[in-house]
């Protein structure tokens, strides 16, 4: 009767860990899903590499690559049914910096997969890498002391025709009122702004002042080519949609002088129920290239 109920507790904590899953909510189905697995009876060799699999997934997709190379590990043990699982694991590993088993498991994946552009170009990459490190280095990669902010920072953009501020997206702060996002375990990003001084070094970066940052997620924006008018992705969470979930939209603001207006939604399309994100203007203004899951694009966000 125990061990009944132990295992109904656990196929429980496992399709919630799920549905986290299908919404996107990675960091929070991961906990869940390690909750679950360190009770699945190691006789139970199916659930547990599901289980494993799926937590490799869920720290792959939220860069904690070292937790994801363990989980995709155990997968394997556990005989999981996907030879998938040999692409994703070379992943972690070359990200992780193990290119001897990188090799090894894009071998095993590309032995039913001999054309997958993916795996072929890890390989490539895991063979020459010593190779690239005896090469001349033309440039210094070097991280910024005084832009990078705690925690998550990304998709800097230099504004346009006075290359004089930068503005990035950031994780830095937990806005008031908000909790940590169940989709990467950090606060919701906001815009920063840096300005050259005259010394011609960066200041200390700071929010971008008005209406541009929300109480929801804002992030990965472009410039039209004066740079007076932002595109940026704006994530808004509503809490009466099924789970809380996320819907990604693209956002424009104009700028004139410091001051920005409010941020109006872009029709990309009448059909709401797809994502569209990570805007990219053309030179000439004419074209908005973006990423979104509706059907008749390159690939997916």
């Amino acid at each position: 009767m125990i061990v009944l109920l132990s295992s109904c507790s656990v196929m429980r904590d496992v399709r919630k860990a799920d549905k986290h899953y299908s919404y996107g909510e990675y960091v929070e189905a991961a906990k869940i899903y390690s909750k679950a697995y360190r009770r699945i009876d190691s006789k139970e060799k199916a659930l547990r590499a599901k289980v494993a699999y799926n937590q490799g997934e869920c720290y792959r997709i939220s860069n904690q690559t070292i937790k994801a190379e363990n989980a995709y590990a155990k997968a394997i043990r556990y005989q999981y049914p996907n030879d998938t699982v040999y692409l994703q694991y070379a992943l972690v590993l070359h990200k992780n910096a193990k290119y001897k088993p990188a090799i090894v498991n894009y071998d095993k994946f590309l032995e039913n997969h001999p054309e997958n552009v993916l795996a072929l170009n890890g390989l490539f990459a895991c063979t020459q890498i010593e190779q690239w490190r005896e090469e001349a280095k033309d440039y210094e990669v070097k991280k910024s002391a005084k832009l990078n902010l705690k925690r998550g920072n990304f998709a800097p953009i230099l504004i346009p025709m006075e290359y004089q501020s930068l503005i990035f997206s950031s994780s830095a702060t937990l806005k008031e009122g908000s909790k940590l996002s169940k989709i990467t375990g950090l606060p919701e990003n906001d815009f920063y702004l840096s300005q050259l001084d005259q010394y011609n070094q960066w200041e200390k970066p700071i929010p971008i002042e008005g209406a541009i940052n929300s109480e929801f997620d804002e992030g990965v924006g472009c410039f039209d080519s004066n740079g007076t008018t932002l595109y940026f992705t704006r994530c808004v969470t509503k809490s009466t949609e099924s789970g809380g979930n996320s819907k990604a939209a693209i956002y424009r603001s104009r700028r004139s002088g410091e001051k920005w207006s409010e941020p109006e939604l872009m029709e990309v399309s009448r059909d709401t129920s797809f994502i569209y994100a990570h805007p990219a203007l053309s030179n000439d203004g004419k074209y908005l290239y973006f990423v979104s899951d509706m059907k008749g694009g390159f690939g997916g966000k």
